[in-house]
């Protein structure tokens, strides 16, 4: 790969000197508006910096890694990004608004609202040397930043419009570069096989969980199980009812290697991964999807079946974001389900149905597949404005 130079013309005429905030970085807006973070400092470091628009947020107490989490000061955060910020002692609780939207986080609890509504956090709220401490990309998301987390470097980068960068890469030495964190240049990509030819319809794959270690809550089943079951009937209803033709991959081994490849060679316009989610504890539920940051398309699909599901699912969703970048996991390079479809130019979506370890939600998974299935294809035709046959 020939190396790509990056030319930014940026004009910062002063520093900017905001309350909490100190500019070490130079960031400006592209033409297409995207968020463009140059000479960032990627030098690992012990503590943990938050930058914000090109400029380091500075902190009286040091953010901390709990459980894989990243909590930050709130005030100082919120203060940044032009909230305004409330305590209330006898509560116990902290309130975040920037007149549209109000987070209420409590001190040591889970639990937190979101414009009025229940939301659970992997990690609660925590007071360190009297600053209250609250996850950054809990806040962040639901304030509407793109969070971009350089774990080599324990840097976060946030902006409301895209993120972009362009980083040395360790083995070409060469930049290369990010949106949102995810790498969108690189030598990596596999070799695509001939895609199907002569194929007249719409051909959709849908490749079910091949996870039976994975058990339900309730019913003596599987997410594998249960799953297969879903995709089979949402494959008859496609096939059955409109112009498409939809398929369930013939690889089904201890993992999901070789499936894209195989949707590639089949010639398939699109990739939907069909799971059921787990949390660890008993209470959490709704749906949850995943798509690549450079697929549109993927996105769409992915709110359209979420929302689908969410309309007729048993208990409100608990989760404060229900749909993704999918390549945020594993420090960016992503679920396989979602890296190697995009590789292969397959429209992709990865669907968490709901959670198969809330007992009530395992249950209604189990008794209502064929509503399940249906959401699945209505939120499929809405995307894809498939045809009736």
């Amino acid at each position: 790969m020939k190396k790509r130079i990056l030319t930014f013309i940026i004009a910062l005429c002063a520093i900017i000197n905001l309350a909490g905030v100190q500019s070490n970085f130079a960031y400006a807006a592209d033409n297409t508006g995207n968020s463009v973070f140059e000479n960032v400092d990627y030098t690992k470091s012990s503590d943990i910096r938050v930058n914000l628009d090109g400029n380091q947020i500075k902190f009286d107490v040091k953010p901390q890694m709990i459980n894989n989490r990243t909590l930050v000061p709130m005030r100082a955060i919120c203060e940044a990004m032009g909230l305004t910020v409330t305590w209330d002692n006898n509560k116990r609780t902290a309130t975040a608004t920037d007149g549209k939207n109000i987070i209420i986080f409590t001190a040591d609890s889970k639990t937190v609202l979101v414009n009025g509504s229940a939301k659970y956090l992997d990690v609660p709220a925590t007071i360190i040397n009297s600053r209250v401490l609250i996850p950054v990309r809990f806040l962040s998301e639901n304030m509407g930043y793109n969070v971009v987390w350089v774990g080599e470097s324990n840097l976060i980068l946030l902006s409301k419009n895209d993120i972009v960068e362009w980083r040395k890469d360790i083995k070409s030495n060469e930049l290369v570069k990010y949106i949102n964190g995810v790498l969108v240049i690189s030598n990596d990509l596999p070799e695509s096989p001939s895609r199907g030819e002569g194929r007249d319809e719409f051909l959709i794959y849908l490749s079910p969980s091949n996870q039976p270690a994975n058990l339900y809550a309730v019913g003596n089943t599987t997410e594998k199980a249960e799953m297969e079951a879903i995709a089979n009937i949402v494959k008859d209803m496609l096939n059955n009812e409109y112009k498409c033709e939809a398929v369930i991959g013939n690889i089904f081994g201890t993992s999901f290697e070789g499936r894209p490849a195989e949707a590639a060679e089949m010639g398939a316009d699109v990739y939907i991964a069909m799971h059921s989610n787990a949390s660890g504890t008993t209470v959490l539920s709704g749906a949850e999807a995943f798509y690549h940051p450079d697929d549109a398309t993927g996105k769409l699909l992915a709110t359209n079946i979420v929302n689908e599901l969410n309309e007729i699912a048993p208990l409100d969703p608990s989760r404060y974001t229900q749909v993704r970048s999918g390549m945020d996991a594993f420090d960016g390079y992503g679920y396989g389900e979602i890296r190697t479809p995009n590789q292969y130019n397959l429209v992709t979506a990865l669907i968490e149905t709901d959670f198969h370890d809330n007992p009530t939600v395992a249950n209604w998974i189990i008794n209502n597949k064929v509503e399940i299935a249906r959401a699945y294809v209505n939120g499929i035709v809405s995307t894809f404005n498939l045809e009736r046959r």
